[in-house]
């Protein structure tokens, strides 16, 4: 779940990484952005959000938000002790460890956060950055972030994107920041779920008969019979417009099912279509 469509590219991680059976994804576009909410407010529309994936029976839920996993996972943790929760987290402790030359450009909230456990650390707010994404999520060359990270430090060896929206324009980042590596949480995220999905921590300790790893595939591997493309298929989902006339103008044949690398996909929430159509896109490499 997230604040609107930037959980899309850590469900995208998600899906490729892990062999799950499906996901449902929630996203609260609405109410979107978080990152400048109150902590009052945050663990309102994540219980909320809890409780709208709970009905569909989830086996775990995934705070595909940085705000939210930063600001509220503990106490929603919490408050629903019976259910696995994820967050996805930017690196910034190693890299603070290690010393190295980083910042990380997150929501004011998240940069709030981050100041707080971690006294030190290089973190800039890209306070309105999200939202501008969210209003142009199929038109996303519209966003300009020389308009958003004026005053930014001097170009440091890696960019930490602390939003998962952010990593919707990850070309326009790193178009931006030339000489700068650019790291996203999004990875070790779907890391830490392969890993407590499919007991390869117990696989280090215990015999493992087949010596392999069922789990993790390499991100080039071709899988036969993947509609993962689908979306090709149909012109309409390539052409940019704004979201509401985006959203209106598609008919989806099975409403919100829909299937990406061989894996089944339930969008929920009011706009599950815009959501479904943002997802199409990135799966295609059309969003940017």
């Amino acid at each position: 779940m997230d604040s609107g469509a930037g959980g899309l590219s850590v469900l995208y991680e998600v899906l490729q990484t892990c062999s799950i059976g499906g996901a449902v994804y929630f996203g609260d576009n609405l109410n979107a952005p978080y990152g400048n909410r109150s902590q009052r407010d945050l663990i309102k529309l994540a219980s909320s959000g809890v409780d709208k994936l709970r009905a569909e029976n989830v086996d775990a839920i995934v705070f595909a938000c940085g705000t939210l996993s930063t600001c509220v996972l503990a106490d929603i943790k919490k408050l629903y002790p019976e259910i696995r929760f994820y967050g996805t987290f930017p690196p910034l402790e190693s890299y603070e460890m290690r010393g190295e030359d980083y910042v990380v450009i997150a929501t004011s909230k998240t940069a709030e956060s981050m100041k707080k456990s971690v006294p030190n650390a290089r973190v800039f707010a890209a306070e309105n950055l999200a939202s501008d994404i969210e209003r142009n999520l199929f038109a996303l060359n519209r966003v300009r972030l020389e308009k958003h990270l004026k005053g930014f430090f001097p170009e440091p060896k890696t960019v930490i994107l602390g939003c998962t929206h952010y990593a919707l324009i990850a070309k326009t980042f790193r178009a931006y920041f030339p000489h700068s590596k650019i790291v996203f949480g999004a990875e070790n995220t779907a890391r830490k779920i392969a890993a407590d999905f499919h007991c390869i921590y117990n696989n280090v300790f215990q015999e493992n008969p087949t010596g392999k790893c069922p789990v993790m595939v390499e991100k080039n591997q071709k899988t036969e019979g993947s509609d993962h493309f689908w979306v090709k298929k149909y012109g309409v989902l390539t052409t940019f417009v704004p979201k509401g006339a985006k959203a209106d103008s598609i008919s989806f044949k099975n409403d919100r099912l829909r299937r990406f690398n061989e894996k089944k996909v339930k969008f929920i929430g009011s706009e599950w279509r815009t959501n479904l159509c943002a997802f199409a896109n990135i799966c295609s490499n059309l969003t940017e």
